[in-house]
């Protein structure tokens, strides 16, 4: 949670900070390092308001007099929710309602709707059994106790749940700063709050009790005449039920039908009338105190943790640059090292290259394919209309001939140009992904052996132009050859033979002495009909070669050669990996003067941060008295 008590809260958020860069020394951190790190800060900047009870005790009710609203589901007469419902901060004022499933195929789902079908999920009058599937419901709005990065928990009874339920909401919690507050209805159900707090306890939620909360139905019993006694009455009954939180246990005796009602601040108690706001009041301080105090409580262990971890690994990153660096490592040592490195970096590396290139193909694919689709539509269209155009001619003008070649050559230049940039668009995220994998591959190589010399990232690029990447990028040309013989070629071999059969035939004998050859070949084959034939022809052809090269299905060429392309350039990468980094041990194993000094750099680089744990870890074993403390 955000620094909220002084000096002793910020230094958390300082050593998480300083945690992470002391982390850096090692290349590329142990998992469990990273997950303690993570942990300490989930537990500092966020804490959970846990909310339990019995069946019908009142928990969403309380839950909607802190937030000011009917925003938890509540249900008259009926067993509770199948599942927990978790309440945190997002920017609308109005809340939004996310389900999380359990698909029966084992996936996890997410699902956004409205409050109607988070009701009928969420309870039990809907939902018997949880036959839906449902882990968990999230909330989410803007409001003032939220804004901190509280989380508000409705939880369900521990018995109540099934075991994928049970477990999903361990995993979800565990690590966190989690404050229980008990609600139970009037002297009706004071008697399962010790069930309910040994079901939570049976399920290992690592859960520091707060506060109790009688929820008393008359609102007489809480008036001005009857408070005090009422209150000396329930907490003696708490006592006496929950023997173990005698000392840190507050007891509140509310009207909560009457709170729900307030307004959106929590300490907006005008509805519930002024007999209860000065208890109201302090019963928000408290269990947002205590949430924010146990979330310094928890970030600190986890810290602690964090840094033995980290401090042994420093250790032992330590003492093998002192050995590299002072010879105390024989060659063959050396080269062993350098072996074990290169199998651990590059055990993983072909696979998450492949994966870099599954995982972002489909999105990838698709904005390529909505501009070959536009094209070849539009293409399509216009051969159409120019083939019937021309085919409803007796004879086809060598003018309209080019002026029809020059359309489809722009059209057709356009296409390969939009296609090409969409290609080259399709390949960013992937390259991102294969230099990220470059990257991890030469961190988890310098964790086993340091180096010294970087690597710098593999040239990777989507090369669209290149034929064998796309047959997309050949229509041009094949649309030139198609069209060749539009073109006028006064002297053609092909228009020469044409010419001369007309001329044979003394069809027209006196245009063959009066015209030169140059001027008569052309005119008399285009005024033949032959000009018009080749276009319907040229059409033709080119309308299958668009079809064929611009097919987007699976079997299509251009998306087999696309993706030829993008599991080329991830199968270089996993090569290029292997290649930088045996040259990267080689240096390392060398050890020329220069390997040397990074070397001897790197090892003071670590004893510094070795020093700089040593002077934090005091502080955390025996906190100051600044610091916030834990019930």
């Amino acid at each position: 949670m955000p620094e909220q008590t002084g000096g002793a809260v910020e230094d958390v958020g300082r050593l998480i900070t300083l945690m992470r860069s002391w982390a850096r020394e090692l290349s590329r951190p142990p998992e469990s390092i990273r997950d303690a790190i993570d942990i300490a800060l989930l537990a500092h900047e966020r804490g959970h308001l846990v909310i339990a009870g019995g069946e019908g005790a009142g928990k969403s009710t309380l839950i909607n007099a802190l937030l000011g609203g009917e925003v938890s589901p509540t249900s008259d007469g009926w067993p509770g929710t199948v599942a927990p419902v978790y309440f945190s901060h997002g920017p609308q004022r109005t809340p939004r309602y996310l389900l999380v499933l359990h698909a029966s195929d084992g996936t996890v789902a997410e699902r956004e709707t409205d409050r109607a079908g988070f009701d009928r999920h969420l309870l039990q009058e809907h939902n018997p059994d949880n036959t839906l599937g449902v882990l968990r419901g999230e909330v989410t709005l803007d409001h003032p106790l939220l804004r901190s990065g509280l989380r508000l928990v409705d939880l369900p009874g521990a018995q109540g749940v099934s075991a994928q339920v049970a477990e999903a909401t361990r995993q979800l919690l565990t690590g966190t700063a989690c404050t229980l507050v008990l609600v139970s209805l009037g002297r009706v159900s004071l008697s399962v709050l010790a069930d309910v707090l040994r079901d939570i306890q049976a399920s290992h939620h690592d859960i520091h009790l707060a506060a109790v909360v009688i929820n008393e139905i008359n609102a007489s019993a809480v008036g001005p005449d009857r408070l005090a006694a009422n209150l000396e009455m329930r907490r003696r009954a708490v006592r006496q039920l929950l023997p173990q939180s005698t000392d840190d246990t507050d007891v509140f005796v509310l009207h909560l039908l009457s709170l729900a009602g307030s307004g959106t601040d929590p300490t907006d108690t005008a509805g519930a009338g002024s007999d209860q706001r000065e208890q109201w009041d302090e019963f928000v301080r408290r269990v947002t105190t205590r949430a924010r105090d146990n979330g310094h409580t928890v970030a600190v262990a986890a810290s602690r943790r964090a840094l033995r971890l980290l401090d042994a690994a420093l250790a032992e990153r330590a003492a093998i640059l002192d050995d590299l660096r002072f010879g105390r490592m024989s060659r063959a040592q050396r080269e062993a090292l350098a072996q074990r490195a290169l199998t651990t970096a590059m055990a993983g590396a072909p696979g998450a290259a492949t994966r870099a290139e599954e995982s972002t193909r489909a999105a990838a694919w698709a904005d390529v394919e909505a501009v070959v689709r536009r094209h070849s539509e539009s293409i399509r269209a216009l051969l159409d209309r120019h083939e019937s155009q021309v085919a409803a001619q007796a004879t086809l003008p060598l003018q309209q001939a080019k002026a029809i070649e020059k359309e489809i050559e722009e059209a057709l230049a356009a296409a390969t140009a939009d296609i090409n940039a969409a290609v080259a668009r399709s390949g960013d995220d992937l390259i991102a992904a294969l230099l990220t994998v470059h990257h991890d591959a030469v961190e988890t190589f310098g964790s086993v052996l340091p180096t010294v010399e970087p690597v710098g990232d593999p040239n990777l690029q989507v090369t669209a132009g290149k034929p064998e990447i796309g047959a997309y990028t050949s229509l041009s040309s094949v649309a030139r050859a198609i069209l060749a013989r539009l073109i006028e070629k006064g002297g053609s071999q092909r228009w020469r033979s044409a010419s001369a059969q007309v001329l044979t035939a003394s069809v027209i004998p006196l245009a063959a002495v009066l015209w030169p050859i140059g001027i008569v070949a052309p005119f008399t084959y285009y005024a033949m009909g032959g000009n018009r034939s080749d276009t319907l022809r040229a059409v033709r052809e080119l309308r299958a070669q668009i079809i064929t090269n611009l097919a987007t299905g699976e079997s299509g060429k251009l998306r087999a050669s696309w993706l030829a392309n993008r599991r080329s350039m991830a199968h270089a990468v996993a090569k290029q990996i292997r290649e930088d980094l045996v040259a990267l041990g080689g240096r390392t194993v060398e050890g020329t003067d220069g390997v040397i000094v990074g070397l001897a750099a790197q090892y003071e680089a670590v004893v510094r941060a070795r020093a700089e744990i040593a002077a934090r870890m005091p502080r955390l074993e025996h906190p100051s008295g600044g610091a916030p403390n834990s019930q």
